[in-house]
């Protein structure tokens, strides 16, 4: 199933890259060995406490998401008989603290010397950009009446 789902479903989404080193991974796992009709929560959740031993909360909420809409897909379009989604017994990790830091002192300086020195164009183009709108703090209408030629940057 998860095979499938790789070649199927994956190479439509925008993070197919992603997914499929995902699946890929999770297809060499114990829980993948078990026929779907057999898979239960607890399966499930041996493998969320394995997996936490070795990464974050995060990663293994990506990776159940992934998990959860490939059993869907199965139930709902490759006419897979299961009563439920195992993923949905499955009590998830919390995700963790959201980062919530802001550049001090002459952090911000040292990072726009880098930009402008990089060998990449759309890195040496981001030093031109005002400062909120590098850091996100800047709201869409701030910035989106912006072109390059309203700019003193290019990509080029």
């Amino acid at each position: 199933m998860l095979e499938r789902y790789r070649r199927e479903v994956t190479p439509t989404k925008r993070g197919s890259l992603d997914e499929n080193l995902r699946l890929k991974a999770m297809a060499q796992r114990p829980f993948a060995r078990i026929r779907m009709s057999a898979l239960t929560s607890s399966h499930l959740a041996a493998y969320r406490d394995e997996r936490l031993k070795v990464v974050s909360g995060a990663t293994v909420n990506r990776e159940f998401n992934v998990l959860s809409h490939a059993i869907d897909t199965a139930r709902r379009e490759w006419d897979v008989y299961l009563p439920a989604n195992p993923c949905t017994l499955v009590r998830r990790p919390p995700q963790g603290r959201p980062r919530n830091r802001r550049l001090q002192g002459d952090e911000e300086q040292r990072l726009f010397a880098a930009c402008r020195d990089a060998r990449n164009a759309w890195l040496r183009i981001s030093w031109h950009l005002p400062s909120k709108q590098v850091c996100g703090e800047a709201r869409s209408s701030d910035y989106s009446g912006r072109t390059w030629t309203s700019s003193d940057a290019s990509p080029s």
